[in-house]
């Protein structure tokens, strides 16, 4: 699994592959006790430049393919000077392996020979299936041997007159020595990009209403660091595995969040002061390489954010001063000087990170900061996104929060008009709206605005599969995956995605990872016992159930795995209900679709576009779930009537 050319040295006639840490550690974790793995926590472990797509992801399955992609790398720096993704940061690189073709390596240097060249663009491949599937069907190639993949038979001309070896060993000798001269004396490059996870803070003091602060403050923190060129900051999300723990494991942290350093802290009490303890390790071999202590202000949070972001980014560009840059410049309206905004503010991140019931809560914060300070563009853009989550998670129709959610997205981007999140809150909106290509032009610009941005990527994801497009769908999740490998969020997506493509194992694996790293999320809850249900696990699927409350597909599901008689009883309770809990017909349809009643779920489903319930972008036309009335006329007829493709006409 690390295949390069710092790994591969000559010995007499041959090349060879010296060092094997990673595949040594990656068996050791597969035969080793219970508990995580290097696979199992997603864990996407090698060399950036050379790394297979599937090796990137962390997926369980990769196998001796993501060599032979390696292999290819190589190969393609040996003929060209630079590897397919040269001169790219480290994120842009995995993005790429994920999403791009490279040029083809004749662009760079006419006299490779075609077969050569063929075989390098099939070596890497994205998918390994589509790979040369053994090393001797590559060795075929460079021998001049039938190729096995392409089914004709290829040979290269030997010239007596000037080589006695075949051109393929003696073409791979001479480059091999001429890397290696080239590896020597290159000029050196800048150094590459720190990646870096702010955990949450360690909580001594037995005070919950500490809790804003043990969280919002290494968001911002984190927001803070992650404008300094040179500085990517991982898994924002996926950090919140690490809530209210003390003594985090730097080096199993790092693994864990794909971040090569690790920012820890406490807070404790010292006498009416609040003490807050960092630490910053190399996550390699947990050395700390800087660590201080500040005293915490409740009334200047925005301050302290600021000096602990200082500290920390004078110690990485002492280390690191090819790397490293400066702390952009924000203005008046990027940032609040109103200390009691900003920690209003924080509350309402934190809660807004929580999702399920707590998004409410962050409305109600994020419009206290704006009452103190009516030019704090973050906390508008943090308004926007709440309430865009509204009917997905407070049981409220779309058509009474948009005017508020629009309102504030718009008065976001006038202030700061560089954010991303109002375009995410606005791509939302338009889904409300069924208005598919508005929804996709704000999820293109929040992307453009900030490539980084996980929520962007999850949220256009999710607006592809609503549009049938879903090898498109699990990109965009792959490049959230490559930034925040331990989101929930991220996890249960993919979980959904593999679910959607009949590929069940890998759709547990996932789901399971998910609920690992957060067994409360309720997207992993819904998704997860959906993905049991199919997977003939109807017990599992219940007790996922069971654990969230009000989920819109829990009478399906409950009567899907053999408990009728409770969904009937249930769905009698719901249709005598006053008032009518929203969405309210696209319960009742699912539940009916449970039941197997299908004219009846047909009828409900006709109620719910009839009052606006926007069911198409709660559960998706493509779920295995509408199987049953997927072909018939007035199942199509409703696809038609909220702007969709036909189900069975979907763009892959």
């Amino acid at each position: 699994r690390d295949v390069k050319p710092d790994n591969v040295m000559l010995s007499g006639d041959a090349a060879v592959v010296t060092d094997f840490g990673i595949a040594k550690a990656v068996s050791a974790a597969l035969t080793g006790a219970a508990g995580p793995t290097l696979t199992q926590t997603g864990s996407g472990i090698g060399t950036p430049a050379y790394m297979a797509p599937e090796q990137a992801m962390g997926d369980p399955a990769t196998d001796h393919r993501a060599d032979i992609y390696s292999f290819g790398c190589l190969a393609y720096e040996l003929f060209s000077g630079t590897p397919p993704f040269p001169e790219r940061t480290s994120h842009q690189v995995l993005a790429a392996h994920l999403t791009q073709v490279p040029r083809p390596v004749t662009e760079l240097r006419a006299e490779v020979p075609p077969a050569v060249a063929d075989l390098i663009a099939r070596c890497l491949a994205k998918l390994p299936a589509d790979r040369p599937q053994h090393v001797r069907e590559v060795l075929g190639v460079l021998d001049g041997a039938a190729s096995t993949g392409a089914g004709t038979r290829m040979t290269f001309r030997r010239s007596v007159r000037s080589r006695t070896l075949s051109w393929g060993i003696a073409a791979f000798v001479v480059v091999f020595i001429g890397v290696i001269g080239y590896l020597i004396n290159r000029p050196p490059r800048a150094g590459a990009p720190i990646t870096l996870s702010v955990l949450p803070l360690g909580n001594t003091t037995g005070d919950t209403a500490v809790d804003f602060l043990t969280d919002g403050l290494p968001d911002e923190i984190a927001s803070a660091l992650g404008r300094v060129p040179g500085i990517q900051i991982r898994s924002r999300s996926g950090a919140r595995l690490y809530r209210g723990r003390l003594g985090v494991d730097a080096a199993e942290a790092g693994a864990r969040l794909g971040a090569d350093y690790v920012m820890t802290g406490v807070v404790r009490r010292d006498g009416g002061r609040w003490i807050l303890s960092a630490d910053l390790s190399r996550a390699a071999d947990r050395t700390s390489i800087w660590g201080e202590s500040f005293t915490v202000n409740p009334d200047q949070q925005a301050r302290t954010v600021q000096i602990i972001a200082a500290s920390v980014l004078a110690s990485l560009q002492s280390q690191f001063p090819n790397s490293v840059g400066a702390i952009a410049t924000r203005t008046s309206t990027q940032q609040t000087s109103n200390n009691e905004a900003y920690r209003l503010y924080l509350r309402g991140q934190e809660r807004l990170n929580r999702r399920g019931r707590s998004v409410r809560e962050s409305a109600e914060l994020f419009r206290q900061a704006i009452h103190e300070d009516s030019s704090f563009a973050a906390a508008y853009s943090g308004l926007s996104l709440s309430l865009a989550l509204f009917p997905y998670f407070q049981g409220v129709p779309a058509h009474e929060i948009l005017p508020d959610l629009q309102s504030a997205a718009r008065r976001a981007l006038a202030l700061d008009p560089s954010l991303a999140q109002p375009h995410v809150a606005l791509g939302i909106s338009h889904w409300f709206a069924n208005q598919w290509d508005s929804a996709g032009t704000e999820f293109e610009t929040a992307i453009r605005l900030d490539p980084l941005d996980v929520e962007a990527r999850v949220q256009y994801s999710r607006h592809f599969r609503f549009l049938g497009r879903h090898s498109a769908s699990m990109r965009e999740l792959q490049i959230a995956r490559t930034q925040d490998p331990a989101s929930a969020l991220v996890l249960s997506h993919i979980a959904y995605s593999f679910y959607l493509d009949g590929q069940l194992d890998s759709a547990l694996t996932e789901s399971r990872r998910a609920l690992e790293n957060d067994s409360l999320n309720l997207t992993s809850l819904g998704l997860g016992a959906m993905i049991r249900l199919h997977s003939g696990l109807p017990r599992e699927a219940r007790a996922l159930t069971s654990r969230a409350s009000a989920m819109p597909n829990t009478l399906y599901i409950m009567a899907k795995s053999g408990d009728s008689a409770t969904a009937r009883q249930l769905l009698r309770e719901l249709e005598a209900s006053t008032p009518r809990p929203w969405p309210f017909h696209t319960r009742r349809a699912i539940a009916y679709l449970g039941l197997g009643d299908t004219a009846s779920a047909l009828s409900a489903l006709e109620e719910a576009t009839v009052a606006e319930e926007n069911w198409s972008s709660q559960n998706g036309v493509f779920d295995p779930m509408f199987a049953t009335i997927r072909r018939t006329a007035r199942f199509q007829a409703l696809v038609r009537r909220v702007g969709l493709v036909d189900p069975g006409q979907g763009r892959r």
